[in-house]
């Protein structure tokens, strides 16, 4: 995505989340503030679900713990998120690896 294409994203998203702003503030429902603004419930849940997604990849994932492991496994890499424990082998391809983490951020 070239630049100009990200920051009409970042406008677009900012207006998005200042209208839906006003809409919590304003006491109406999300139908009576979707009649009110001529936008569709779909179109308002479509942009609620951006704004969501955006700050999704905005917020870190607490890792408690990533450490290796000195037993003979093919189980080198442990990675402790609260509750969550993921395991994989140390030779695992980073592109794998990144999917991984980027799936935790939600």
């Amino acid at each position: 995505m070239d630049k100009i294409a990200i920051v009409k994203k970042e406008v677009q998203l900012q207006n998005w989340s200042e209208r839906e702003f006003a809409r919590k503030n304003s006491g109406l429902t999300i139908a009576e503030w979707c009649r009110k603004e001529n936008i569709s419930p779909s179109t308002y849940y479509y942009r609620l679900r951006k704004i969501r997604e955006s700050l999704c990849e905005q917020v870190p994932v607490p890792v408690t713990e990533i450490a290796g492991n000195t037993q003979a496994s093919n189980r080198d890499i442990r990675i402790v998120c609260g509750e969550l424990q993921i395991e994989v082998s140390s030779d695992i391809a980073s592109e794998k690896l990144v999917a991984i983490i980027g799936a935790l951020k939600c």
